[in-house]
C-alpha cells in the first residue's frame, strides 16, 4: 500500500475530510532576525492553560492582561517582549476567538499594539 501510494503521489489529506486549502496561514508577520526565539515549554503550558474562547461571560481585557503578565515573566536576549506575546498569541486562543485571530488577513499583524487593538 506504501509502495502504490508512493508511486501515485496520493496524499494522506486524500484520504480524509481535509483538503490542502483548509490549512490557514498566520496573521503574524515575521518579526525577529534573532537567531533563536525558543518558547520556555513552562511558559508555552501557562498560556495554554486558560484560553480565551470568546464567549460573552469572558472578558477580553482581563485575558490580554493575564497573558501579558505571563509573557512578561520571560525576557529574551536579543529578542523584544512583544514579539514573544506575538508568537504566543495564538496559543491562548480556542473555538471563536482562535476563528477569528485565524480569518485575520496573512501578515497582517506586524506589531503587538497592533495585535492588542485587533483584539480588543
Amino acid at each position: 500500500l506504501l509502495v502504490t501510494m508512493a508511486q501515485d503521489n496520493t496524499k494522506l489529506c486524500d484520504f480524509t475530510n481535509t483538503s490542502n486549502n483548509d490549512f490557514i496561514s498566520t496573521p503574524i508577520a515575521p518579526l525577529t532576525d534573532a537567531e533563536s526565539c525558543e518558547i520556555n515549554t513552562a511558559l508555552l503550558n501557562l498560556v495554554m492553560k486558560d484560553p480565551f474562547s470568546g464567549l460573552p461571560s469572558e472578558d477580553a481585557a482581563t485575558h490580554l492582561n493575564s497573558f501579558v503578565d505571563l509573557c512578561d515573566m520571560q525576557k529574551k536576549k536579543d529578542v523584544d517582549n512583544d514579539i514573544v506575546k506575538l508568537k504566543l498569541f495564538p496559543f491562548s486562543l480556542r473555538d471563536h476567538a482562535k476563528a477569528w485571530f485565524s480569518s485575520l488577513p496573512k501578515n497582517s499583524i506586524d506589531s503587538w499594539n497592533k495585535c492588542k487593538d485587533a483584539f480588543i
